[in-house]
């Protein structure tokens, strides 16, 4: 070891090692720039041109554990993460810190990719490894990341080229032939591929029926191209059972109540429109209001309008209570004279239904809308710019199918459910000319607004 500068100045002195020796020898002097000289210092030829540069160590920086202000002292803990892990948790992770996925790998004997896959439920991995993983992942307290997940979604949204999945939207002939214009087969379609394209999927519409695929080959074609992901879109009352191998699917179907198939459904809520109808009716002047509607649309939504209906007749007496009026949906409105009879046997102010034809029907009876009867519409097209009643969101029906397909191709879950769940999605009262507030009634104070659907909830 040897040093530079004279003698007299040697306090200030920084020693070196020469370029040959460890640099792991060379003492610590912190406070100091290790390449700095003081003035008077005559540089040193021999070590300089045997030496190398050192880099100069950044001194890392703590946070004092107190700090004062305005009198007031504030103390610096760090978390302690294992007094809030469970005693059995914190018995098998000693270390304190929160469990990874690494840590459930080692404790289950496997690689951290099958602890990823067996965690979202991925047929890859067999039952008996998927349970083994799982038991390792709650004896350590492992708990995904929601941070992450978020993060993973934006990816998948900013950049969907990493995300090319295929999703089949599923309907029969009869509905995929009902072409009306702002009728609810084309909104909830529409729906369904916005949804789908801000997710980075591909949507194809598969059309049953025996002009077109049958069950069995359409089975065949989504194995064949490996697509999981299946939305029934919607199929008639001839369409009761579809033989497929459900249990290499995720499925989500919209409405379609009377299918026999046991897996999650997406539907408006028909139930809350009609009491939101009779509520808007009653608030305008209305009291004797009448519900009718095909049989078939009942057992296809499974029978909330005349559920919907009675709670709301629930609340009248019984001498003014109507009862609802079903009519076959092969006839429809317009080849069944008992709705008329219907209408004049109980008196009745105010008709609501499904049906967009049933003012005709009225018209040609001989009864003008609203002067004799009034009308309101469960189901309002955005072309009807009169019409007062209901207006359903069945874009957002298709669209909230499609994010609840996602979840279930994102956790693997296939097949039909043993408790299977319904989402439905509410609409809003628009007033409109063919149900006018009458002149004659005198409106409850508070009741001049229109009828929130929060309060029926």
């Amino acid at each position: 070891m040897r040093f530079c500068g004279p003698r007299d100045s040697r306090s200030r002195m920084r020693w070196r090692l020469p370029a040959c020796a460890s640099a792991s020898r060379t003492p610590a002097f912190p406070g100091r720039s290790p390449t700095s000289r003081s003035s008077g210092r005559r540089r040193c030829r021999s070590w300089l041109s045997r030496s190398a540069p050192e880099k100069r160590a950044s001194p890392s920086f703590r946070p004092p554990r107190s700090s004062r202000v305005n009198g007031v002292t504030a103390t610096r803990h760090r978390p302690n993460t294992q007094s809030s892990m469970p005693k059995s948790k914190r018995d098998s992770n000693p270390g304190g810190r929160l469990p990874t996925m690494k840590d459930v790998a080692r404790l289950a004997g496997v690689h951290q990719t099958t602890v990823s896959l067996a965690l979202r439920n991925h047929p890859s991995v067999a039952e008996k490894t998927r349970e083994r993983i799982r038991a390792a992942a709650e004896r350590l307290g492992y708990r995904p990341d929601p941070l992450l997940d978020a993060f993973n979604e934006h990816r998948l949204a900013v950049n969907p080229t990493h995300n090319s999945s295929v999703i089949a939207y599923v309907v029969d002939e009869r509905v995929a032939a009902d072409s009306r214009p702002g009728n609810y087969v084309q909104a909830r379609w529409e729906g369904v591929k916005k949804a789908a394209e801000e997710r980075g999927l591909k949507v194809e519409r598969f059309i049953l029926g025996k002009r077109h695929l049958s069950p069995e080959r359409l089975n065949q074609i989504l194995v064949t191209r490996s697509i999981t992901g299946v939305i029934i879109g919607g199929v008639s009352m001839d369409t009761r059972r579809i033989g497929m191998e459900w249990h290499r699917f995720s499925t989500v179907r919209i409405e379609s109540r009377h299918v026999d198939l046991a897996v999650d459904t997406v539907s408006g809520d028909q139930r809350l429109a009609v009491r939101l109808a009779v509520r808007n009716l009653r608030r305008l002047g209305y009291r004797r209001i009448g519900l009718t509607t095909a049989r078939a649309d009942e057992r296809r939504l499974g029978e909330p309008m005349t559920s919907g209906f009675l709670v709301e007749e629930n609340t009248l007496a019984e001498e003014h209570r109507v009862p609802p009026y079903l009519y076959s949906a092969q006839t429809g409105p317009e080849g069944d004279p008992g709705l008329i009879e219907w209408i004049r046997k109980y008196k009745i102010e105010a008709v609501i239904s499904n049906w967009g034809n049933v003012p005709d029907v009225l018209r040609e009876a001989g009864m003008r809308i609203p002067d004799d009867i009034v009308y309101a519409a469960l189901d309002i097209r955005k072309i009807d710019s009169d019409v007062a009643g209901v207006m359903q969101n069945h874009e957002l029906v298709g669209r909230t199918a499609v994010e609840h397909l996602a979840i279930l191709l994102h956790t693997h879950q296939r097949g039909e459910l043993s408790a299977p769940a319904t989402t439905y999605v509410p609409g809003f009262w628009r007033d409109g000319m063919t149900a006018p507030p009458r002149a004659e009634s005198v409106a409850p104070s508070g009741a001049e607004a229109t009828v929130d659907p929060r309060a029926l909830v």
